[in-house]
């Protein structure tokens, strides 16, 4: 059983570190290989950025939150036999060039229907981008649509080298610890259209109970 793990996130502990307890029980119990994707200050504002209130924030600051989120997976690997994938390792400057162009095609007011690779990459990246900035419409000022272009970049960024992997590598499952963030869910789509069985694990939705359990489901919309 081949397994790859979808973890850009590893400072979000309360998702990381109880998936990083599954991913190093499944590979020493029961001898599952299992590739841990992560990232090294690849994204210009993540999910992480997000958690501590500073999203879209200056490089200094930014590179403070990377540091701190690369030396936690670099614990977890360093505590287990996971095979450490480096997403920044995947993408070319042909790959960056093409995304370039896409994103300089983006129309504010036109933009949600966009496809790459089949992927609604647009309207996935709207989850997290409409939490961070506490926003509940598609009416985009100049301002805040400069903002959600770097959004885009990221997914674009994350599914051209998550293309690269599984075209490249012969996997069982993809698991990710919430699929509908946005960088997760462009790959958990195109992991699905490869034929990649994609299991989704999530914690208790209640405050009393969220560190209670794990629910893991099979599937996109869990």
């Amino acid at each position: 059983m081949k397994i790859l793990s979808l973890s850009y996130f590893a400072e979000i502990w309360p998702h990381s570190y109880p998936e990083f307890l599954i991913l190093k029980s499944l590979n020493q119990k029961y001898n599952f290989e299992i590739d841990y994707l992560n990232c090294d200050y690849f994204f210009e504002s993540c999910m992480v950025h997000d958690s501590r209130q500073k999203s879209f924030s200056d490089k200094n600051t930014k590179n403070k939150i990377c540091k701190l989120c690369v030396n936690t997976k670099k614990q977890y690997l360093k505590n287990s036999n996971l095979k450490n994938l480096t997403i920044n390792e995947y993408i070319s400057n042909s790959d960056l060039s093409e995304i370039k162009i896409i994103i300089e095609k983006l129309d504010k007011d036109n933009f949600i229907n966009t496809k790459v690779f089949g992927i609604e990459i647009v309207r996935y990246t709207l989850f997290n981008y409409f939490i961070s900035q506490k926003k509940s419409d598609l009416v985009f000022s100049d301002k805040e649509f400069e903002k959600f272009k770097i959004r885009i970049n990221d997914t674009l960024k994350s599914l051209y080298a998550f293309k690269k992997i599984i075209e490249n590598n012969k996997y069982d499952y993809l698991i990710a610890f919430s699929t509908e963030y946005s960088l997760n869910r462009a790959c958990a789509e195109l992991a699905s259209n490869y034929g990649i069985k994609v299991l989704s694990m999530a914690n208790g939705k209640h405050t009393q109970s969220k560190f209670k359990f794990l629910r893991i489901s099979e599937g996109l919309d869990h």
